[in-house]
């Protein structure tokens, strides 16, 4: 529920604030689902990999905010918001 709640916001804050686009475009969104999806596995993954290498679980955390974040951007810009 709270994965949920965040995403309907953050699509409403990424549509009006980062790519400047209009957020009555519906059919937007499950495109940004996706790739939040895609985002949330590799977050998932990389706390992973630092636990499967004996590192602490925050190594993990850091290196997914980084990716993530990075990662996020470019397929929201390439498949999302491609006309903003």
């Amino acid at each position: 529920m709270a994965f949920a709640c965040a995403n309907v916001f953050s699509y409403l804050l990424n549509s009006r604030w980062t790519f400047t686009a209009p957020t009555d475009q519906v059919s937007r969104y499950p495109r940004f689902l996706a790739v939040s999806l895609v985002g949330l596995t590799i977050s998932w993954g990389c706390v992973k990999i630092a636990l499967l290498l004996d590192l602490h679980y925050l190594l993990g955390v850091g290196a997914s905010v980084v990716i993530v974040s990075i990662v996020g951007y470019v397929l929201n810009r390439l498949f999302v918001f491609t006309h903003a």
